[in-house]
């Protein structure tokens, strides 16, 4: 179980694979959207979708030559976005004084 929750969380730990996630958290865009808004090349895209799929956090459909891609738990990952927004835009808390 631990396993399976750290490759989760390492495969999320890229910010290109980030951009990705976030990208598509709207809803399914092609390789070709996805290439333009994050101004990455293709190839390299390609290579990081693959790793999400292998860890079924995305999905894809296939029209003629046009593969889009869909988050596989839309739900978890708009949650886990939000959380981490929440943490970063937070300013630190005072520390506690078992930390000190």
């Amino acid at each position: 179980m631990y396993r399976q929750w750290s490759d989760f969380f390492k495969v999320l730990a890229h910010p290109t694979r980030l951009a990705i996630i976030d990208s598509l958290k709207d809803g399914t865009r092609c390789v070709g959207d996805v290439c333009e808004i994050l101004t990455v090349p293709q190839p390299n895209l390609s290579q990081h979708l693959a790793i999400l799929r292998r860890e079924r956090i995305v999905g894809f459909t296939e029209d003629g030559k046009k593969r889009c891609y869909y988050l596989e738990n839309p739900c978890l990952i708009r949650t886990l976005l939000d959380l981490i927004g929440t943490k970063l835009d937070r300013k630190p808390e005072k520390q506690p004084a078992c930390c000190r």
